[in-house]
């Protein structure tokens, strides 16, 4: 989202802060256009079934917000991006504006240019900063979800939705996505009693997670990974983004054998199972997905006698230490018999995660 000319202005239609990009190349009149912005949205306002998103110009676009007595006017380069996030990224400059100023704005004396500097710097990140706009992006998936399973919209629309806001995002963005999908794809049949439907949105996630993918890198490392451990799960997650590892988290066993089963992907993949234990009837299964080239790692509080046998029998089984550091892990994970594919010798490996420390 690329912000040119950011304003808040009265409703009296008096310019109270007025932010301009380096590269604007607009010379507009705050109190004209103040006037006319105020003049806009009290009409709007007097009409309650009249509202308008953003006026359109050749190259750009003007949206705009009301909260509380206050407009907030984004001039922004036309991007395609979805109107509601667009709205409560300006609501939120909105609200904090409001936090902060409220008291000033029945002073007729007040000094608004001395607030300039000070605000900017308070809101400039919500544009500077891609994360925040999508994680606003990410944040409509959940809403879009919950339209679908109330058949507001149909699971086509909520596919075509997550495919088209996040193609073109960049590549670790794409791949937190995926993860958000991937948490709600688990959630499908406990949430759904519909047969038919609760196929159709998985269907919908799938194909969602299938064109998502393709605009990643070709070779990348994939872990399957069973964690009893939320927080745990996510520092996993982000650890391992950074190190170019897929996280696809799974809540059972059978999940797991969903995914292995189905596997399509030309990289390999290794499973993370991390519990307090495991028992035997679940280490067999793991086992059943496991190979030497795909192996199972098991980080458990207590290790069973029966797992270090098995273990001793079955070269696609490795046991963690107790309680490792993250980095532990991926050093099994990485090891070059682990990962034929692999070319890189042992001290590549190695520098990689040194510098990921």
């Amino acid at each position: 989202m690329i912000i040119k000319e950011l304003y808040v202005i009265s409703k009296a239609g008096l310019c109270r802060f007025h932010y301009k990009a380096s590269f604007s190349d607009y010379d507009i009149d705050e109190t004209l256009f103040a006037g006319f912005i105020a003049a806009l949205q009290n009409f709007t306002d007097s009409m309650a079934k009249v509202q308008i998103e953003y006026l359109a110009m050749s190259e750009d676009q003007i949206h705009l917000v009301s909260v509380s007595d206050i407009i907030i006017v984004a001039i922004m380069s036309i991007t395609g991006a979805e109107q509601k996030i667009i709205d409560q990224l300006l609501t939120f400059i909105g609200k904090k504006f409001v936090d902060n100023y409220q008291k000033y704005l029945d002073r007729p004396n007040f000094q608004w240019d001395t607030i300039v500097e000070n605000f900017t710097k308070q809101i400039e990140f919500i544009w500077a900063d891609k994360e925040v706009y999508e994680e606003a992006k990410r944040g409509l998936i959940t809403e879009l979800f919950d339209k679908v399973i109330r058949k507001q919209i149909s699971p086509e629309i909520l596919q075509w939705k997550i495919t088209s806001l996040f193609i073109n995002s960049p590549q670790n963005e794409i791949v937190k996505t995926i993860d958000k999908v991937q948490k709600l794809h688990v959630m499908v049949s406990r949430l759904i009693t519909d047969p038919i439907l609760e196929s159709e949105i998985n269907e919908s996630f799938n194909k969602s997670i299938d064109d998502l993918s393709k605009a990643l890198p070709k070779k990348r490392r994939f872990l399957i990974v069973y964690c009893e451990d939320s927080i745990m799960y996510d520092i996993i997650f982000n650890k391992a983004l950074g190190m170019n590892f897929f996280c696809i988290p799974v809540r059972s066993l059978t999940d797991i054998g969903g995914i292995v089963y189905n596997w399509s992907e030309e990289s390999p993949y290794s499973i993370l199972y991390l519990a307090n234990t495991v028992s035997e009837e679940d280490l067999q299964t793991l086992g059943q997905y496991s190979t030497p080239e795909k192996r199972t790692y098991l980080w458990l509080e207590e290790i069973p006698t029966f797992a270090i046998n098995y273990r001793l029998k079955h070269a696609s089984i490795v046991i963690v230490k107790q309680k490792p550091e993250f980095i532990d892990i991926i050093q099994e994970v990485l090891k070059e018999k682990d990962i034929k594919s692999e070319k890189t010798s042992s001290d590549s490996e190695s520098a990689i995660l040194q510098t990921s420390e």
